[in-house]
């Protein structure tokens, strides 16, 4: 995305873009509240440093606030049960 004073345009290409990146920048909008998102990213930060069960605690939380099914939850889930599927197949 080019921006040119109040001129937005799009450069080619195959892979299209996000719909909240394109939101984000023209609506000054956020796919998450701050807070969440900060909360989002300390969990990922745990899974870094190898705090898995204390990242399955917080996302356990997370889970109850925004719900199971909500996107960012799954998408945490999928990078903590990925950290826990490799810490347990390389004991």
């Amino acid at each position: 995305m080019y921006v040119n004073g109040d001129e937005i345009s799009y450069g080619e290409t195959d892979f299209g873009m996000e719909v909240n990146d394109v939101l984000s920048y023209t609506q000054g909008s956020r796919a998450i509240a701050a807070a969440m998102e900060g909360r989002m990213n300390h969990i990922y930060e745990e899974i870094d440093d190898g705090s898995l069960k204390q990242a399955q605690i917080d996302l356990e939380e997370l889970e109850r606030q925004l719900g199971e099914d909500h996107p960012e939850v799954l998408k945490v889930k999928t990078a903590l049960d990925f950290e826990l599927a490799v810490s347990e197949g390389g004991e």
